[in-house]
């Protein structure tokens, strides 16, 4: 990273430091990244005859600089943006409405803005490093409810890569977005392809559009519950070619749809405790015939009886899951918890699941566990052969999902099975007569291992 991305990231992280020692509360990100993304526009675009935004004098950082006292700040900003959505009415539709300041924002404007003065913000790609290494910076740090808003770089690559099909996509979904950076994967460099994100959290979905914007993307946002408002054509669910999803890890409840008028919860619907398979019934319905799906989930999704042992059976029944992989703990920005990743595939040419177990294969950093490169190839390698490798992955079959009672734990297929082993034969007439008998202590064994498996998870 050159010396003045450096600077201008150690400059904005020391304005959030001190802003958040006179208030805590306040939500620095938000002001801050904004405040950034106007100041990029600005020398981009402004005072130019000829660009790809029009930037009106109202707008310049240099106007507002100049024009801001302490009583008239908020007003200011909100009218520059106002005024860059009428010059930029389809380029920047609906900015006035995500990128708002209220007013119960009470700092000194004109000291922060002082501070973004002599930043040269111009470089398209240079501001597009500096404003993911401060999402970053800003991930790490935030240990509230809110720290599932990015979801880290190379889980987003995987999730994106778990998609790919060999057709071109032209809309792709995710429907808790966070900041995006998930479909700025996903779109792996398709200026075409039409990006579709939810995001429930005003601040956070202002991020959304920020990154939309400087990824020169094509994109519809909605602020607003997926579950509740999803989106839709014609009265009917609006259908995906691929979806990527990290819905919250830790939110557990939802408002429950008893009476869906897309039909999303027709294989049960999730208590209103267990929100993830309410977000997991959403996302197939979404998915048009030839759709693939990547859903992160807390690993006790996998195992959980009730409704939701109903609706996996239901999804293998209809032959819909196409792997399960288990990830490693604390991936996530102040998560410590145990995830795994469903992949749904609606254009699925075979009738066995594949598990793969990646729980071991990380870098343990300060913080958190990384995936490296390696770890992510060998996943992408594994699943794309489908293929059975010792202890590390498992095809199961219909047979294997039965005796397994329908439990997608990893391990449960990954450890237990060794497609090496050979029976001795000096004894197949005792196994024969014998083999009631051993599959009722098998069943035994296994619910006790479940039980077991419960216990250890039963907090995730």
């Amino acid at each position: 990273m050159s010396n003045q991305k450096s600077n201008i990231i150690s400059q904005i992280w020391k304005l959030h430091l001190k802003l958040k020692s006179k208030n805590e509360d306040i939500d620095t990100k938000y002001i801050l990244l904004t405040l950034f993304f106007l100041k990029h526009l600005s020398d981009k675009f402004g005072n130019k005859s000829r660009s790809k935004y029009t930037i009106p004098n109202t707008a310049l950082f240099s106007f507002i600089y100049k024009k801001i006292k302490s009583d008239n700040a908020i007003q200011l900003l909100n009218d520059a943006i106002t005024d860059l959505e009428q010059a930029n009415p389809k380029k920047l539709e609906n900015i006035s409405y995500y990128l708002f300041f209220s007013d119960s924002i009470l700092i000194d404007f004109k000291v922060v803005l002082k501070s973004y003065l002599d930043f040269d913000l111009e470089d398209e790609v240079e501001v597009l490093d500096i404003y993911t290494s401060l999402l970053v910076k800003f991930s790490e740090e935030d240990s509230t409810n809110e720290g599932d808003f990015y979801t880290p770089i190379e889980v987003s690559k995987l999730l994106a890569a778990l998609v790919q099909t060999d057709e071109k996509p032209k809309y792709i979904y995710d429907p808790c977005c966070g900041t995006a950076s998930s479909l700025i994967h996903a779109m792996n460099g398709n200026q075409k392809v039409h990006l579709f994100g939810h995001e429930i959290n005003k601040e956070i979905s202002a991020l959304s559009f920020i990154t939309f914007i400087l990824h020169q993307a094509k994109f519809t946002l909605s602020n607003s519950d997926s579950l509740n408002t999803p989106f839709n054509e014609q009265e009917q669910l609006k259908e995906f070619d691929s979806i990527i999803a990290c819905p919250p890890l830790t939110k557990k409840h939802w408002n429950v749809i008893k009476d869906d008028p897309y039909g999303r919860f027709h294989r049960g619907i999730p208590k209103e405790s267990k929100s993830h398979f309410a977000f997991i019934s959403h996302i197939v319905e979404a998915l048009n015939e030839k759709g693939k799906a990547a859903i992160i989930v807390p690993n006790g999704v996998l195992f959980r009886e009730g409704v939701e042992l109903k609706i996996r059976t239901a999804l293998i029944e209809e032959n819909l899951i196409e792997a399960v992989i288990g990830l490693p703990s604390n991936l996530f920005f102040y998560r410590n918890i145990a995830a795994a990743i469903i992949v749904i595939n609606k254009n699925k040419t075979h009738k066995n699941i594949l598990f793969i177990d990646a729980s071991k294969d990380y870098q343990a950093k300060p913080g958190r566990n990384i995936l490296r490169t390696k770890d992510i190839e060998k996943i992408l390698t594994t699943y794309q052969n489908f293929e059975t490798i010792e202890e590390y992955s498992y095809q199961a079959d219909d047979t294997d999902l039965y005796y397994s009672g329908y439990d997608f734990t990893v391990t449960e297929y990954t450890l237990y099975h060794d497609p090496y082993t050979v029976l001795e034969t000096d004894n197949i007439d005792y196994l024969e007569q014998n083999i009631d008998t051993f599959e009722k202590e098998i069943i035994t064994i296994q619910s006790k291992l479940k039980e077991i498996t419960k216990k250890l998870l039963s907090n995730q």
